[in-house]
C-alpha cells in the first residue's frame, strides 16, 4: 500500500477514484507472494524430510552390517571402533552428497517457482478497468456560501469564507488572486478533496458532496500545481486502467499526439508501455521524464479522462507570462466545449476567459469579464496594472 500511504499522490488517487483499483492490485500481489512462499515452505519441508529419512535408513543399514560383521568375525574393541570411525566418515560423505543433490533439485524448483511468479506478476498486473467517465460534454457548477476552515484551526480563521459564484456549462473561467489567497483550497473543496465546512455545491443543478468520490471523479479532471507521475507504465499513468483495451490504447495514443509527446514515446524502448520513475536506477526499461514532459503527460491524462469540467491549477507557474498565455490558448483549443477553470496568480489566461473570479484572503471580492474589471478600481486592476508590461 505504499502508493496509498504516500501523501504526494493523494490528490490524484482521490480525484480519479483509484483507491480500490490500487488496493485490489496490491491484494492480488500479496496473495501471489503468500502462495509463492507457501510453496517454497512446502518444498523445503518435503526435501528435508526425504533427506532425513534416507540418511536414517542408510545409517541403519550400515550399522547393521557392521554389527553382523563384528559378531560373526569375533572382532575386538579396537576393530569395532575402527569400523565405527569408517562408518561415520562414509555416512558424512554420503549425507553431504545426498544433501547437495536434494539442494540442487530444490533450488531448481525454487527458480522455476520464482520465474512463474514474476511472469504472473507481469502478465496480471493490470486487470481491472476503471469507472467510465461522465457522458456529458460539459457541466455547470454553482457554489452557494461555501466556506472552509482547516480542522487544526478549530473553526477559527476561515481559509474560504462565503464563496458564491456560478460557472455556466462550457464556459472558460479564471480564478485569480495573489499567492496564498485561497485559490487552490477553493479548487480542492470544489473537487471534493476537502469537504466544505459550510455552504452547498451544485453540479448541473444537483447538490454534490465530498463523499461522492465516484461522482467527482467522473465530473472533474485536473492538473494540479504539484501534479504527479506514478511509478507505473506511461500508458497506465494516462488511463489508470490495469487492463488496456484496444479502444483505450487508441485513445491514449491520440491524447499523446495531441499534446506533442509522440516523439518522446517513440524513443522509449518499450514505447507507451515503458515504466516511469521506479527505484531501479540500473534497469534500462525504466525511464524518467523531464518536468515539461511530465506536465504534458498530466495533460494527456486530463484529455483521456474526458471529464466535463477541466481544471488547471497554476500548471505554468515556472513559465514566463507569454509562454503561459500560449499554453492557456492551446489548452482552450484542446478542451473545446469543456467547462474549463484556470487557476493563477498571473493574469495571462484572463483575456481569453468568459469570466474572471478574484479571490483575496479567502473571499470572493470581484467577478466579471477581463475588460470590465480593468475599468473599475479594485484588486484585479491593481494586479493587471502591475503585470501589464509583461504581456506587451
Amino acid at each position: 500500500m505504499e502508493l496509498l500511504g504516500d501523501e504526494k499522490y493523494a490528490k490524484e488517487i482521490h480525484l480519479y477514484d483509484i483507491k480500490g483499483l490500487i488496493s485490489s492490485k496490491e491484494e492480488r500481489c500479496h496473495q501471489q507472494v503468500i502462495e509463492f512462499l507457501k510453496k517454497i515452505a512446502q518444498n523445503t519441508a518435503k526435501f528435508s524430510m526425504i533427506s532425513e529419512i534416507l540418511q536414517g535408513v542408510l545409517n541403519g543399514a550400515i550399522y547393521l552390517c557392521v554389527t553382523i560383521k563384528c559378531v560373526m568375525d569375533h572382532l575386538g574393541i579396537g576393530s569395532i571402533l575402527k569400523y565405527i570411525g569408517i562408518v561415520y566418515q562414509f555416512s558424512d560423505s554420503l549425507s553431504l552428497l545426498l544433501n547437495c543433490k536434494l539442494d540442487l533439485k530444490f533450488k531448481a524448483g525454487f527458480l522455476e517457482n520464482f520465474l512463474n511468479f514474476t511472469n504472473q506478476f507481469a502478465d496480471g498486473m493490470y486487470q481491472e478497468p476503471l469507472l467510465k467517465g461522465c457522458q456529458d460534454k460539459n457541466a455547470s457548477i454553482c457554489l452557494e456560501n461555501v466556506s472552509y476552515y482547516f480542522p487544526a484551526s478549530d473553526g477559527n480563521g476561515f481559509s474560504l469564507k462565503n464563496i458564491s459564484f456560478e460557472v455556466e456549462a462550457g464556459a472558460k473561467v479564471a480564478i485569480v488572486g495573489e499567492n496564498g489567497s485561497g485559490k487552490t483550497t477553493l479548487i480542492k473543496v470544489l473537487t471534493g478533496l476537502y469537504p466544505a465546512s459550510a455552504g452547498k455545491i451544485y453540479r448541473n443543478g444537483e447538490e454534490v458532496h465530498a463523499t461522492d468520490s465516484a461522482g467527482n471523479s467522473r465530473t472533474f479532471s485536473a492538473i494540479f500545481q504539484d501534479y504527479n507521475v506514478f511509478p507505473i507504465s506511461l500508458l497506465h499513468n494516462i488511463t489508470f486502467a490495469w487492463e488496456a483495451e484496444k479502444e483505450s490504447l487508441a485513445k491514449a495514443n491520440s491524447c499523446i499526439r495531441q499534446i506533442g509527446l509522440e516523439g518522446k514515446v517513440a524513443c522509449m524502448e518499450n514505447g507507451i508501455n515503458t515504466i516511469l520513475k521506479w527505484n531501479f536506477e540500473n534497469d534500462n526499461t525504466i525511464q524518467k521524464m523531464s518536468g515539461g514532459e511530465e506536465q504534458k503527460l498530466a495533460l494527456a491524462r486530463v484529455l483521456y479522462w474526458d471529464a466535463p469540467v477541466i481544471i488547471l491549477d497554476e500548471p505554468s507557474a515556472s513559465m514566463d507570462p507569454r509562454s503561459e498565455e500560449k499554453l492557456f490558448r492551446e489548452f482552450c483549443q484542446l478542451t473545446g466545449e469543456k467547462t474549463t477553470i484556470f487557476i493563477s496568480h498571473r493574469l495571462a489566461s484572463c483575456r481569453i476567459c468568459d469570466k474572471v473570479i478574484v479571490i483575496d484572503n479567502g473571499e470572493l471580492i470581484q467577478m466579471g469579464r477581463h475588460h470590465e474589471l480593468c475599468r473599475v478600481p479594485g484588486k484585479y486592476k491593481e494586479m493587471w496594472d502591475a503585470q501589464t508590461g509583461q504581456y506587451q
